[in-house]
């Protein structure tokens, strides 16, 4: 190994920022608040998930269906 070279970033500019070409973003403080809006957007969305996610799990291990006899001896019939 004869060196290590390390790359620098881009300063973070609003002509960066501009050639990101992201939309309804050109400045800095544009890119940090649409950045900021879709993280919270995720967090909302992932707590969203996680409480349906709950309810329907809940649903289903405390759900409890009555099959009619009469069904159970068809089934029975269909199988033979």
């Amino acid at each position: 190994l004869h060196e290590i070279k390390v790359a620098k970033g881009e300063t973070l500019t609003d002509e960066f920022v501009a050639n990101l070409k992201r939309e309804g973003v050109s400045t800095v403080e544009e890119l940090r608040a649409s950045i900021k809006k879709e993280i919270e957007t995720r967090k909302e969305t992932s707590e969203t998930d996680r409480i349906v996610g709950t309810a329907v799990k809940f649903a289903c291990d405390n759900a409890t269906v009555d099959i009619p006899q009469e069904m159970l001896d068809q089934e029975v019939k269909n199988m033979s």
